[in-house]
């Protein structure tokens, strides 16, 4: 994945024009804006959920799609939660 950087004049920006406080939702839609819908704000624990499930499941859910199966690091996605 590569990082996308969003200058901190446009952070400070979304800062000043919010009331004291910025929301998870707040943040989330800022950052899908500021990275044309490639980057989201998903909630930790859905994604500790769902990984799980998927260690758990891999090869007995029929449901899983194959990329899901067979190409996606799960150590590497969990040391990043």
């Amino acid at each position: 994945m590569n990082n996308k950087h969003i200058p901190q004049t446009e952070l400070q920006k979304l800062a000043s024009d919010t009331l004291g406080s910025i929301s998870p939702h707040t943040l989330g839609q800022w950052v899908k804006a500021q990275t044309d819908n490639k980057y989201i704000v998903i909630n930790r624990l859905f994604l500790i959920d769902a990984i799980e499930y998927i260690k758990k499941n891999r090869y007995t859910d029929n449901f899983l799609s194959h990329d899901i199966k067979n190409k996606w690091c799960f150590e590497e996605l969990s040391s990043w939660l």
